[in-house]
């Protein structure tokens, strides 16, 4: 899951088949859109292609904004004061449970066994580190996919000769 946000991450802004959602008909009005490279065609359908992907545009703003909404709402949920704390402190009450039980092990003290996390605590922290990563990496993806919208329908929007505030 890591490397396929990874690769969301990476690809170009614009590009529909790369996009984070895929509404559909969505690849039809991506696909109505001339390139800079295109012969001029007829003034109405380039205004049409235009619009349809405007419109597009506006929807796929709409979901991304409420997906990051509920994101960050599932993050201050989980991290927040109703929560278990922030994924950091996750991670080094884990390390922590960690070194002790190396130290332990090298040691050879099987009497301090007592101090060590249970196995079952141990393994309910991993699943919140793991739903606690999840859940940023999703709106770290979602909040790039967002701006990237905002960024290709402000550029649609001057190429048409519209204001953008």
């Amino acid at each position: 899951l890591a490397a396929a946000l990874d690769q969301i991450e990476q690809q170009q802004p614009g590009d529909p088949s790369h996009r984070l959602i895929n509404l559909p008909g969505a690849s039809k009005a991506a696909a109505a859109v001339p390139s800079s490279s295109s012969s001029s065609g007829s003034v109405a359908g380039s205004s049409d292609s235009t619009e349809a992907r405007l419109e597009q545009l506006g929807l796929d703003m709409a979901v991304l904004t409420t997906f990051v909404r509920l994101q960050e709402l599932k993050m201050v949920q989980m991290e927040g004061e109703a929560g278990t704390g922030p994924l950091e402190d996750d991670i080094r009450r884990l390390q922590e449970a960690d070194a002790i039980r190396a130290a332990h092990q090298q040691h050879g003290q099987h009497a301090a066994a007592a101090a060590e996390m249970p196995a079952g605590l141990r393994n309910c922290l991993s699943y919140r580190i793991g739903q606690k990563q999840l859940v940023r990496g999703y709106l770290a993806a979602a909040r790039k996919e967002l701006q990237d919208t905002l960024t290709e329908l402000q550029t649609l929007m001057e190429s048409r000769g519209d204001s953008v505030d």
